[in-house]
């Protein structure tokens, strides 16, 4: 009965270690095609519904779970209004 419990307590111990590090900060730079940076992107975390916007530089960095990364994007064109 002793052997059971000590395999238990080192299971959850093994556990919440795996659990502690497998949630961790990613971070990175938004840039467009010209490699300009690209301020006030939305950066979502849709696991654990949380947000962040990259700042002025084109930088970001938010908790995920890195098991459960996805990425991806938009791409938009500039319109250009002719005559009036």
């Amino acid at each position: 009965m002793r052997t059971v419990c000590k395999k238990y307590l080192i299971l959850i111990a093994l556990l919440q270690i795996i659990f502690t590090f497998s949630q961790q900060n990613f971070s990175g730079k938004i840039v467009d095609e010209d490699r300009n940076s690209m301020n006030v992107v939305l950066v979502f975390n849709s696991t654990k519904n949380i947000k962040t916007y990259s700042n002025i530089s084109g930088y970001y960095s938010i908790e995920v779970i890195l098991s459960e990364l996805q990425t991806a994007f938009a791409e938009y064109s500039k319109l250009n209004k002719l005559g009036d």
